[in-house]
């Protein structure tokens, strides 16, 4: 299987046949308290309308082989995209493919429409276990490693939906022009609502 030239395909409706793969990740990659209904994500497949700022594709190879799933937001009237969910095969891990995922949907911003792409990352501090705890750090130092920077000075908790309660978890940003912290606060602060607040000096780093 050959990785050197990665396709994200979105997901065209509930006939698509990468949506269960998609989904069987979906639920593999991602806690609990970190995923939406499949239920809603289904109903949001259903709506055309709504698909046309949301991206939820497949990354395949050439052979049309299923790698991973990116799901990313765009929201032209502020400027920003929201990166939602990105994973990878297990068995795939490491070897490049999530950083070409990442960078194809960076690269698919306009930076003349497009300020940042922000997102949530899990806390290593609230994780269930050690293992977990490594891995929410090697995610967000994946994170860096492509670009992005974690916003300090922030409280934020992430609501997915009433059947989970709000879990505390970090924000990055990945700015498209140079950002200073209040910048990157500003441009989040909107997006997340009443959800995020500062509670100290504000970082980006």
């Amino acid at each position: 299987m050959s990785f050197e030239s990665i396709q994200l395909k979105p997901l065209t409706g509930l006939q698509d046949e990468l949506l269960i793969p998609w989904l069987e990740l979906y639920e593999l990659a991602f806690p609990a308290n970190e995923r939406i209904l499949v239920a809603d994500i289904l109903s949001l497949l259903k709506n055309s309308t709504a698909l046309q700022h949301e991206h939820l594709a497949s990354a395949v190879s050439v052979e049309n082989e299923f790698l991973g799933l990116i799901w990313y937001s765009e929201r032209p009237n502020r400027g920003v995209a929201l990166l939602w969910y990105l994973a990878v095969l297990p068995s795939l891990r490491s070897r490049g493919v999530g950083a070409q995922m990442y960078r194809a949907m960076v690269q698919s911003l306009d930076p003349e429409q497009y300020t940042a792409v922000v997102y949530e990352v899990e806390k290593p501090a609230e994780a269930h276990s050690p293992e977990q705890a490594e891995f929410s750090r090697r995610r967000i130092e994946f994170y860096r490693r492509n670009g992005a920077l974690l916003l300090g000075g922030v409280h934020y908790l992430q609501e997915v939906g009433s059947h989970v309660p709000p879990t505390p978890m970090h924000l990055m940003v990945h700015p498209l022009h140079p950002l200073t912290p209040e910048q990157a606060f500003a441009i989040c602060q909107p997006v997340f609502g009443q959800s995020l607040h500062q509670a100290g000096k504000l970082t980006l780093d």
